[in-house]
């Protein structure tokens, strides 16, 4: 199973942390959703929902 492919890859808007725990606000993220893998981040914080989509399809045309 490919981890990285398009089908489990979404966009969500999630908590963001300091280096010790505390939540320091929210920003978007991809983040693969396969059964193995849920919600684990793939990039850096976004500021912006269509920056995290660029962000994710930036991945998708290097992957293909």
């Amino acid at each position: 199973m490919n981890h990285n492919a398009a089908e489990w890859l979404d966009v969500r808007y999630l908590p963001t942390f300091d280096q010790f725990g505390r939540r320091t606000g929210y920003a978007w993220f991809v983040v693969r959703c396969c059964p193995c893998h849920w919600n684990i981040r793939v990039t850096l914080p976004r500021a912006t929902e269509d920056a995290a989509h660029r962000a994710m399809a930036a991945m998708l045309k290097v992957a293909a």
